[in-house]
């Protein structure tokens, strides 16, 4: 009997042989499973961006309907007033339909679009600018693929850590042309620019194919001189669009977006491509692609039509002159 038991305990031992391939196989496993593991998250992230990114269209149509189509964002319509740091005043009459519910969230900057969507997605919004500002940075704010915090870059009014903005929208949606300007301060149409076609208005009903034009989409805006702070010069709450080419060149703006190497890759962070919500409520992704594609007008998420009012004449952007696209008419 001992004998026996001895012959079966010699049998069910591994050679070293055996382990070695059990070792390879293990490993050659995991290289091969690794990857997809790594995609499947990437696009579960992706996912749940897209369901914030439809959850901010959402509450940017309740808004336009409570304020007769106006667009939030814009120094002409939710932050007319604003004094960047959350000083505002929430009556502007003539154009913009006055509403009681605008007390509770004066903007916190003149492009600041986030506290208008909270005001129309929570029923308290902070009244403390700070608390409301790191607000705008989380929840269905915040992609889950962004993990960057840093510091506003304005100790002055907030002084806070938070994380780095996961949604900009467009600000050329937000401009009057200069035949529509009525003034030149807080209380006016005063946000004008020689390149906005006559036929524009920052009015969800005024926009010329809305499937085609950019509320929102994935930006990374931070300090140019320094990462670990944010941009100052709107909050990180706006940009200029991704049809740029990506340059990495000299500029009067600490800004780093789309336009810049280093923000440019954390912008195009869900598989090289960038998730985006239209003015008509449909989410996008979209891959990266030339901006000089089909004449100008780009490829992918460069295209020019997803970024500027349709008529604009890129030629006359206030940025033309430091970029080699070519000049063309956006659709």
């Amino acid at each position: 009997m001992r004998g026996s038991a001895g012959l079966t305990g010699a049998r069910g031992a591994f050679s070293l042989i055996e382990l070695l391939v059990v070792v390879a196989v293990i490993v050659l496993l995991i290289a091969i499973l690794l990857p997809t593991l790594s995609t499947a998250r990437a696009l579960g992230r992706q996912t749940v961006c897209g369901g914030n990114l439809h959850a901010l269209g959402q509450a940017m149509a309740a808004y336009a309907r409570e304020y007769d189509d106006y667009l939030p964002g814009s120094p002409n319509t939710s932050g007319n007033g604003a004094n960047p740091g959350g000083v505002g005043w929430p009556v502007y009459g003539g154009y913009y339909a006055w509403n009681s519910t605008r007390d509770a969230w004066p903007a916190v900057h003149i492009f600041d679009w986030a506290s208008p969507l909270l005001a129309m997605m929570v029923t308290d919004v902070p009244a403390d600018i700070p608390e409301r500002y790191d607000q705008s940075k989380r929840w269905a704010f915040r992609c889950p693929a962004n993990q960057w915090r840093a510091f506003l870059n304005h100790a002055s009014r907030i002084n806070i850590e938070t994380y780095v903005s996961s949604y900009a929208t467009c600000r050329y949606f937000t401009y009057v042309p200069v035949s529509r300007r009525t003034g030149f301060g807080p209380g006016t149409l005063f946000w004008s620019h020689p390149f906005v076609p006559d036929g524009h208005f920052p009015r969800l009903d005024n926009l010329a194919n809305p499937s085609w034009k950019v509320f929102l989409a994935d930006a990374c805006k931070i300090d140019r001189g320094n990462p670990q702070r944010m941009s100052n010069v709107d909050y990180s709450y706006t940009t200029h669009g991704a049809w740029l080419d990506e340059e990495d060149v000299e500029t009067e703006s600490p800004s780093l977006s789309y336009r810049f190497r280093s923000g440019r890759r954390e912008a195009f962070r869900h598989l090289d491509g960038l998730n985006m919500l239209f003015f008509d409520g449909h989410v996008e992704h979209q891959p990266d692609g030339p901006s000089d594609a089909d004449e100008g007008l780009g490829s992918g998420a460069r295209q020019a039509r997803f970024w500027f009012p349709s008529g604009t004449d890129t030629g006359l952007l206030p940025s033309a002159s430091a970029f080699s696209n070519a000049r063309s008419i956006v659709p």
